[in-house]
């Protein structure tokens, strides 16, 4: 079975958990038996530094234009359907592409992934009238235009994969069909994280067993909360004992850097700024507690998954998407609600044995995430496509 995966771009050196989700699936259907071939859209960004065990198609999308996107992907589609026997598509930047292939008979059935909103849903909520005018009503158009779609012809997809059920809800209640929708996990290699972490040798010159470090990292955003983290450490007692590393880069980074210097922290927060995937895990493993301060309620996370299976006891936001994918393996505070941030904080840094219990659930939670699992859950969707198909 021959099977075409669409992406933006595999760049291995900047970006995130998007890509090694889309890399671990690829290769597990690939080493599955499947005939495998991915194609980036945006190929001016790859940036592939090791051999893939898959094939690859390099596309070229040099427009901006929303509407430009949408027929370049549609041409791609044409261009690789009498090669393919199944694409698979990221939805919230195609799902309109896909749709209209299908209503003009394209013959090869998709599969799309969401494991973000629509684009127009976040532009929507990032413009207001005092916007510029142009950017709202064009904003305002794309969301109608794709809530109408979404409606009147989501069924002409064949199958929708949500990255959680939170996620999966607000598509639902858009229109979407039920019964093509089912829910799987980001892919993280985490039995590879556990099995090295266990037989790691410990850092030499990280051998200060009285500090309890602090790790949280991403693209230092306003959307991210990093200044949440910051203002819960200004709580925070016998800080002589504390390490607290925010890792990443972004427009917030001075701003964040200025805010722990205006509260007097500056000498216990360190802001390595971005680092290389092998220095990420590096920083996991001499950390004792990672917090993940602020996302979306409705958006899974690589990142937690990959600091569980480091084992480190987790403060995550509760009530959404993080709490489930960590499966109570972590403390939870109120979203956006810093003090209590700082609250749980404390009850981990005095609590030696509560982290011992936290790192055994976690590690045994990401261990249920390993993609060799999903990538069994995978295959079951597109097997059950395959015989739909020739049901119909």
């Amino acid at each position: 079975m021959k099977i075409y995966l669409f992406t933006s771009k595999l760049n291995f050196k900047t970006s995130g958990g998007s890509v090694t989700d889309f890399h671990l699936k690829a290769k597990g259907l690939k080493e599955a038996g499947y005939k495998v071939t991915a194609v980036t859209v945006y190929s001016q960004s790859n940036f592939i530094d090791f051999p893939l065990p898959y094939d690859l198609k390099e596309e070229i999308t040099l427009t901006k234009n929303y509407f430009g996107i949408q027929k370049s992907f549609f041409s791609f589609l044409k261009k690789y359907e009498n090669q393919a026997d199944v694409f698979y598509v990221e939805g919230h930047s195609y799902i309109f592409s896909a749709i209209f292939y299908k209503l003009l008979g394209g013959k090869v059935p998709i599969i799309a992934f969401f494991n973000f909103k629509l684009n127009s849903i976040e532009d929507n909520l990032s413009l207001s009238k005092s916007s510029n005018l142009f950017k709202y009503f064009k904003s305002k158009f794309k969301y109608y235009l794709e809530y109408l779609f979404g409606r009147l012809f989501a069924n002409k997809i064949d199958k929708y994969i949500f990255n959680t059920p939170m996620l999966e809800k607000i598509y639902l209640n858009r229109g979407y069909p039920k019964e093509k929708s089912c829910v799987v996990e980001d892919f993280v290699d985490t039995e590879s994280i556990v099995r090295k972490n266990l037989t790691a040798e410990p850092d030499p010159l990280d051998d200060n067993k009285e500090i309890i470090k602090i790790f949280c990292s991403g693209r230092m955003v306003k959307e991210k909360g990093f200044d949440l983290v910051i203002r819960a450490f200004k709580n925070l007692e016998m800080k002589d004992r504390l390490k607290l590393t925010i890792g990443g880069d972004g427009p917030e980074k001075k701003y964040l850097e200025n805010l722990a210097r205006e509260q007097g922290d500056e000498a216990y927060i360190n802001f390595p700024g971005w680092v290389s995937k092998e220095e990420l895990y590096n920083s996991f493993q001499r950390s004792d507690i990672f917090i993940f301060p602020k996302w979306n309620i409705e958006y899974g996370s690589v990142v937690l998954t990959e600091a569980m299976a480091f084992g480190l006891a987790s403060v995550i936001p509760g009530g959404g998407a993080l709490e489930w994918l960590s499966g109570g393996a972590a403390l939870t505070f109120k979203n956006d609600d810093y003090n209590d941030l700082a609250e749980k904080l404390k009850i981990l840094i005095n609590d030696r044995h509560l982290r011992e219990s936290l790192k055994q659930k976690s590690v045994a939670r990401a261990k249920e995430l390993d993609c060799k699992l999903l990538t069994k859950k995978f295959i079951k969707v597109i097997e059950a496509l395959k015989l739909k198909l020739l049901s119909d």
